[in-house]
């Protein structure tokens, strides 16, 4: 069966270079995560999280966008990734890591940041 594409919520905050970042909760569910990136004329340090839900009949839909904490910096262009060595299906979130990306025009980041879920940051690796 070839997949569809169908339009979901759209994030709060326009975004474009952003880092995006996912996780499993259980079989039929997962947390999406978009980190930073820009707005078209500026770059942010926000971070928005949404839940997907797949039905039983395959439908998957997106809850509402939901705030993080802020990263420490704007950035853009940068990655971000799931700690591969989270163990899955666990109660608790993952480690959610958001690496480098451009600090202004010229300027590129070597910092990496991990979202502590317990303290509510973003601290420095």
């Amino acid at each position: 069966k070839v997949p569809v594409w169908t339009n979901q919520r759209p994030l709060k905050s326009r975004r474009d270079g952003l880092g995006a970042a996912s996780f499993e909760i259980s079989s039929d569910e997962a947390v999406v995560i978009a980190i930073a990136g820009s707005d078209g004329q500026t770059l942010t340090a926000s971070v928005e999280k949404c839940h997907v839900v797949q039905a039983a009949n395959g439908t998957v839909s997106l809850g509402s966008w939901v705030d993080l904490p802020d990263l420490q910096r704007k950035r853009g262009n940068l990655a971000a990734v799931v700690d591969p060595l989270a163990e899955r299906g666990r109660a608790e979130a993952p480690p959610v890591y958001a690496i480098g990306g451009y600090l202004d025009a010229v300027e590129v980041s070597r910092q990496v940041e991990v979202l502590d879920w317990e303290q509510d940051a973003w601290i420095n690796v």
